[in-house]
């Protein structure tokens, strides 16, 4: 399943300082199971650097 957010920081985030602008992110989630079939673990992936590439951005 493929997710993808949109969404404008509502202050300083990630090393970057707020300057209104949005970003798109398609994160991927890894879940681990236990065996007792519960999640024990979530790993998250993302692009950081297109991530901070367009909070940055001066457009």
């Amino acid at each position: 399943m493929l997710s993808v957010y949109q969404r404008t920081p509502a202050k300083d985030f990630a090393g970057t300082s707020n300057k209104g602008k949005r970003f798109n992110c398609a994160p991927s989630f890894i879940f681990h199971l236990n065996d007792k079939s519960k999640v024990d673990q979530i790993k998250i992936n993302w692009n950081h650097v297109d991530f901070i590439k367009q909070l940055n951005a001066y457009f």
